[in-house]
């Protein structure tokens, strides 16, 4: 149960990341699996540190958040060098 309500906590998390991070996006679904993704490993290094995961906890749904947005400014990062001529 645990882990589904990660993946709904992060294809939201996901969308709101795709708003903080600038630049060219590959669309909707794909800021989402990413922020998905990011708010994964967010939210399990939150629980590494903190001793436990939880999905409903303040803290890490703002870890989930930051994860999101790293993961999200290092695609789209590799994504622009990529398609540099």
């Amino acid at each position: 149960m645990i882990v589904l309500a990660w993946i709904l906590l992060g294809l939201v998390i996901g969308i709101l990341a795709r708003r903080v991070v600038v630049g060219e996006s590959p669309g909707v679904a794909a800021d989402a699996i990413v922020g998905t993704l990011g708010a994964a490993a967010g939210g399990c290094l939150d629980g590494l540190f903190r001793g436990r995961l939880a999905a409903d906890a303040v803290p890490s749904m703002v870890s989930a958040l930051i994860g999101a947005v790293v993961l999200l400014w290092v695609a789209r990062a590799i994504r622009s060098k990529v398609q540099a001529p």
